[in-house]
């Protein structure tokens, strides 16, 4: 192996590490010629993000082959394509339906919270009838879900998740914020799985790109490889506590400081929260 090779054989490491959990999650719904494709897309995107960043205004396909390895005759559709496309990184508009597709009941909920349409004179969630002219829960979910997407159903999901109540048969009532999807549908396990991967991503690629210490994004793990095993489950039971009452803290915390709506100048901030093990199940 040669000196370069030996050097960058600890990333090669982790990036089996990384790709091995992806691949098990995808693997019966993107086959892998479907998935090279979508990297071939996000490695030509990424470098003329790349290209532009270093104030370069004109973007050739030779600087992308060089860049990305891949021979311009493998990506022209992707190249012709890429003059109409924004660069996501320099975006600074976080549009409202952007957040919607991540996470509609996230936005329900927040917005039941605090729009003066569906909260009383303290400022509190008010309960909403399911159906009204004005300030119902039926208009809430007409905004913030796709077409085709019921009422009750909805109601049935926060119910099922610990958020709403259902208050005979015309009302439900706002109970907790924290959206927690208690459900055995797979598809939306791994929506709001790998979300969380790509938020951890934008993290270390930030930290990776900023020099002054104190503007790098908090991130931190901690861990031991000396714990029983017959010990474990209950760690995990006292560790999701804490890490239920930390996160209901941030949430307090941010709400404090949300205007409770979206301009222009909005973007995205926030904080993640998971437990981990190995051998255990």
């Amino acid at each position: 192996m040669r000196k370069e090779q030996e050097g960058s054989a600890w990333l090669v490491d982790l990036l089996m590490q990384l790709l091995r959990p992806l691949v098990r999650i995808v693997i019966k719904a993107v086959n892998y010629h479907q998935f090279t494709e979508l990297l071939k897309v996000v490695y030509v995107e990424e470098a003329k993000a790349l290209i532009e960043r270093e104030g370069r205004s004109r973007v050739t396909k030779s600087e992308i082959s060089m860049i990305t390895g891949l021979d311009s005759r493998q990506y022209p559709f992707v190249y012709d394509c890429l003059g109409t496309v924004k660069n996501r990184m320099r975006t600074s508009k976080i549009k409202l339906d952007t957040f919607v597709k991540v996470s509609p009941e996230v936005y329900l909920l927040a917005f039941w919270a605090t729009d003066t349409a569906f909260v009383d004179d303290n400022g509190y969630p008010r309960d909403l009838p399911i159906r009204s002219s004005t300030g119902s829960f039926e208009q809430l979910v007409t905004k913030y879900y796709p077409r085709g997407v019921t009422t009750q159903t909805v109601i049935k999901k926060l119910v099922d998740s610990g958020n709403v109540e259902q208050i005979g048969e015309g009302r439900v009532r706002f109970l907790n914020q924290i959206f927690i999807p208690i459900t055995d549908n797979k598809n939306e396990l791994i929506k709001w799985g790998l979300d969380a991967v790509v938020n951890l991503f934008n993290t270390i690629e930030h930290n990776l790109n900023t020099e002054q210490s104190e503007n790098r994004f908090f991130q931190r793990q901690i861990w031991s490889i000396q714990v029983p095993l017959d010990s474990m489950f209950n760690i995990q039971m006292k560790l999701t506590e804490f890490l239920k009452k930390q996160i209901a803290e941030s949430r307090d915390f941010i709400d404090n400081h949300d205007k409770g709506r979206l301009t222009e100048y909005d973007s995205k901030i926030g904080v993640g929260y998971y437990f981990f093990a190995d051998g255990f199940d």
